[in-house]
């Protein structure tokens, strides 16, 4: 399987991570701290993917900030590929991506750290697509959706499709609908 690594002093990034390994079956994830990062085995090279490096408003803020920069800085030197995703959702303290310019250590930025095209997350019902972009990022193409008894993809609380009597199309969650619309399959 491949291993997403995540930061435990990137906030929000493990439940990403979580998402995703939910969401992917073939995908595992690894605290990053408790790797060994700066290991060039062939065996911890082969199990170990890239690092998720989730942007939002607590992002290389404070001592934990300093300590999410050493081991972004630990991976880099490693080789390891950094996966920037950015979060939109405020209420997930998300915001805009040029506020990160303040807040990553210029070493990171001077070395390129940005160069590489961040995931955009955003808020349901377009986190979904936003998930299938970030599985891409991370390169499970060859790995499978996850089945459930709801069908591909579908966390609690999922939006779904309805119409309403004038054939417009809106967006509920499932708790307010009695039937759950068919969920399209996603083609990684």
């Amino acid at each position: 399987p491949l291993v997403l690594m995540f930061s435990s002093f990137n906030p929000g990034a493990r439940e990403v991570a979580k998402d995703l390994m939910d969401r992917l079956a073939g995908l595992d994830m690894m605290n990053a701290e408790t790797s060994t990062l700066s290991s060039t085995s062939d065996q911890n090279s082969a199990q170990s993917g890239p690092l998720l490096l989730y942007l939002n408003n607590a992002t290389f803020i404070g001592e934990v900030g300093s300590r999410l920069a050493q081991t972004v800085r630990a991976a880099r030197a490693a080789g390891k590929r950094v996966v920037l995703f950015h979060e939109n959702d405020e209420a997930l303290g998300g915001g805009p991506f040029d506020m990160h310019f303040d807040t990553t250590p210029q070493d990171l930025i001077d070395d390129g750290l940005f160069g590489a095209l961040a995931t955009e997350f955003f808020p349901m019902p377009h986190r979904e697509v936003s998930f299938a972009l970030a599985a891409q990022a991370i390169g499970t193409h060859s790995l499978r959706t996850k089945k459930t008894a709801q069908g591909f993809w579908s966390p609690k609380g999922r939006p779904t499709l309805t119409r309403k009597k004038e054939s417009s199309t809106s967006v509920s969650r499932k708790e307010d609908v009695g039937a759950e619309a068919p969920m399209p399959r996603m083609v990684l």
